[in-house]
């Protein structure tokens, strides 16, 4: 009877959102809504250095770098040590990833696709995290952004936020435009065919990310770690 209505409504149950499930042996267990979360601590608590050691790639690009990939800025997530890692991947994708670094590693822990996992709540980047960022920015999504200094952390923001968006809206920083189309001020930083200005005092870079935020109504957290 059911799949006789579903022939003739013409439509089919969505299928429900697969969650990413990391699993260790010492009891760590990450698994957020955000598979972007899952997969970025998971590669942490695994080992940046290690998992960097491999030279993966991802889609014609290398998977960790200490640089952003240029037009992949967004995508780009800190880890340990200064690494970055590339998130640009679905789920599923991510699993797959997950998976061959545990394989090539021989690293003890489950990676599962599942629709019915429990879900921990997004919360702030884990103590190793924290030791080497300046500045934590939560998003409404609960991404957090984070870098090696504020600097990185204030460029992860304004790429998730969106460099043509804050371009568009005129936003300055004591007269200077926060991002503009060519290589306006000294200090820029090139992200894709845009330039992002950087304030220079940690302060500085807060208070424009707090005016952005209320222009935007992105309600933005914003956390100095010592």
């Amino acid at each position: 009877m059911y799949y006789e209505e579903e022939e003739r409504s013409g439509k089919r149950p969505r299928s429900q959102k697969k969650i990413l499930r990391v699993s260790f042996p010492d009891g760590t267990v990450y698994c957020y809504k955000n598979a972007t979360i899952t997969f970025t601590e998971a590669i942490r608590k695994i080992g940046a250095d290690k998992v960097a050691g491999l030279n993966m790639e991802w889609r014609h690009n290398v998977l960790c770098s200490k640089d952003p990939i240029p037009g992949y800025e967004q995508y780009m997530k800190p880890l340990d040590n200064g690494w970055l890692i590339n998130t640009q991947s679905d789920t599923s994708e991510k699993y797959l990833i997950i998976k061959s670094i545990i394989s090539k590693l021989e690293v003890d822990c489950t990676v599962e696709l599942g629709e019915d996992f429990e879900t921990s709540k997004a919360k702030g980047f884990t103590k190793a995290k924290q030791k080497i960022g300046g500045l934590l920015i939560q998003f409404a999504d609960g991404e957090f952004v984070g870098g090696d200094s504020p600097k990185d952390s204030y460029i992860q923001a304004i790429t998730k936020i969106g460099v043509d968006t804050i371009c568009y809206k005129g936003f300055e920083d004591h007269g200077q435009e926060l991002v503009t189309r060519y290589n306006k001020y000294r200090g820029q930083v090139q992200s894709g065919d845009k330039w992002i200005t950087i304030p220079g005092q940690t302060k500085d870079k807060i208070l424009a990310l707090q005016r952005i935020s209320m222009k935007l109504n992105l309600g933005l957290k914003i956390t100095v770690i010592d």
